[in-house]
């Protein structure tokens, strides 16, 4: 059974067919996508193929990505999760994106510090890791404000605008979160 996750404002649930719209809507906006590693959306079969990605995560042990749900009025704002999953390791790496309307309200924060404390608590994890763009200082400012720590910049790591791109590499090990 799927874990759903519920936060004051949020419910993190699975992500089904019914999703893509939203998964569309999402992926589709520029702002978005712009420091993401992935170039916007421009039909829905992306966001189909998409959804079944994240369900393929979660069938393979690979990681799970959660919809984000604000609770009020059921509205899709995002998604987050963990992909490159280890257990033997007890690692992954987190990632996310919200819708644009969605910025500055706090969602993210609140989700990721609840999808951390699952990776701790029932993933087992040691560390949790995220990539960001260098640009990117917002997703930066979050994860220093989550306690991750920058580990150094990974050079030409990933690409946009078909362009290499570096990459500050976050982590967050489970005695810093504990310690929190």
């Amino acid at each position: 059974m799927f874990p759903d996750l519920t936060t004051e404002r949020l419910r993190l649930r699975d992500i089904g067919a019914a999703d893509a719209n939203d998964i569309y809507r999402v992926f589709s906006d520029k702002r978005v996508t712009r420091y993401y590693g992935q170039e916007p959306f421009h039909d829905q079969q992306q966001a189909e193929k998409l959804v079944q990605q994240f369900q393929l995560l979660l069938e393979e042990e690979r990681g799970i990505r959660w919809g984000i749900e604000r609770r009020e009025d059921n509205q899709f704002l995002g998604t987050i999760g963990f992909h490159a999953y280890n257990k033997t390791h007890r690692r992954a790496e987190i990632g996310y994106e919200l819708c644009a309307e969605s910025w500055g309200n706090g969602y993210m924060s609140e989700a990721a510090g609840t999808v951390i404390s699952y990776g701790y608590e029932k993933l087992l994890l040691n560390r949790i890791s995220a990539v960001v763009f260098l640009q990117n200082q917002v997703s930066a400012s979050l994860l220093k404000k989550l306690g991750f720590q920058e580990e150094g910049i990974l050079r030409e790591y990933m690409y946009q605008g078909n362009l290499p791109q570096d990459a500050y590499m976050f982590s967050l090990l489970r005695s810093g979160w504990e310690n929190k």
